[in-house]
């Protein structure tokens, strides 16, 4: 048996009660009350409300009634080894669907600490197009899809103290969408949008766009769109696993921009 010997200053004891009250509310299937858990984790329910709120952001724990219960998000990420899988198989048909609309490139990512990774794609089907290097991480700064990652997350975004910047993340939270425009690349605008909930574990989606072929009204559609197939596929999955593919095969390829 491994065993550890580790001092108090190695060690997050916020870390460990968060710890303990997911161990205590993933034991009961009907979850415990906010009294049963201070009591349980003999905490002041202060302490305990800061640590059940924010695993409930990130998407953990959820309020029933006067309970809190785990969610099917946080089995989800506590089951399957590779979880990238389950979220591509989940999430292809939307890819197709926007990328067929659109004819622009469309990925999907997740934020994994400091980073966006992107886990699929469904290319371009211009001639001269770009496509993503799977699970390359990118900053959380600039790009569309940090941009909302940073929305969801008030503790990351925090180290971006710019009044502008945060007056954007505001905007983005109240709108649902982040923007690119030109900031990494001036030539590629980049937009992206929650995937099925905007939880911090969900993947995000996003679209990029050569200046020369972006309007705001195929924006615009494209949200409907995403919407739309969003909606169909909750009730439509296909079980079978996908795996990292591209979807057209242009004649020239370049690396992924980083405006998503």
């Amino acid at each position: 048996m491994e065993t550890f010997s580790l001092r108090a200053m190695e060690t997050s004891s916020t870390v460990f009660k968060a710890l303990d009250a997911l161990t205590i509310v993933t034991a009961r299937e009907d979850g415990i009350s906010l009294p049963d858990l201070a009591l349980a984790l003999n905490q002041p329910r202060s302490n305990v409300v800061r640590i059940i709120r924010t695993l409930q952001q990130y998407g953990f724990v959820a309020c029933a009634g006067r309970h809190w219960i785990a969610t099917a998000t946080f089995r989800a990420w506590g089951g399957p080894p590779n979880r990238h899988h389950g979220f591509r198989r989940r999430y292809r048909s939307v890819l197709e669907a926007l990328a067929a609309a659109s004819g622009e490139l469309v990925m999907l990512g997740l934020q994994e600490g400091n980073g966006i990774i992107h886990i699929d794609a469904v290319e371009s089907t211009h001639h001269l197009c770009r496509t993503p290097v799977p699970e390359i991480r990118h900053s959380l700064r600039y790009n569309a899809m940090g941009k909302l990652a940073l929305s969801r997350r008030p503790d990351l975004a925090l180290k971006f103290p710019s009044p502008v910047f945060q007056h954007e993340l505001e905007e983005i939270r109240r709108a649902g969408v982040a923007w690119n425009r030109g900031e990494t690349d001036r030539g590629l605008i980049g937009m992206a949008i929650p995937g099925f909930s905007n939880l911090p574990t969900e993947p995000m989606l996003a679209i990029t766009w050569p200046v020369a072929r972006f309007t705001e009204s195929g924006a615009e559609r494209a949200r409907q769109i995403a919407a739309e197939a969003l909606e169909t596929s909750l009730h439509n999955t296909d079980p079978s696993p996908i795996l990292w593919t591209r979807s057209h095969s242009p004649a020239e390829i370049h690396r992924v921009p980083a405006a998503c």
